[in-house]
């Protein structure tokens, strides 16, 4: 997979959570929990970044669609 090569996955993966936190849907779609919206999910997420445990193997798929694969934003 090509994410593989990518130098340091952390500012990447953090640079996309910011990037969808601010897209308009983010505030318009709920959250997994059930409380607030998917920005508040987004967040918490940008958040699990600082942890050691963080499983960046979880977010390879987003990264593969939104920086390697031609994919809309809705698929996103």
């Amino acid at each position: 997979m090509a994410v593989d090569h990518l130098a340091d996955h952390q500012n990447i993966v953090r640079a996309l959570l910011r990037a969808a936190q601010n897209l308009p849907a983010a505030d318009l779609l709920p959250a997994r929990t059930g409380r607030g919206t998917i920005r508040s999910d987004l967040l918490w997420l940008e958040l699990s970044l600082d942890y050691e445990d963080f499983e960046f193997e979880r977010m390879k798929p987003l990264i593969q669609s939104a920086l390697v694969e031609p994919t809309g934003d809705a698929l996103i």
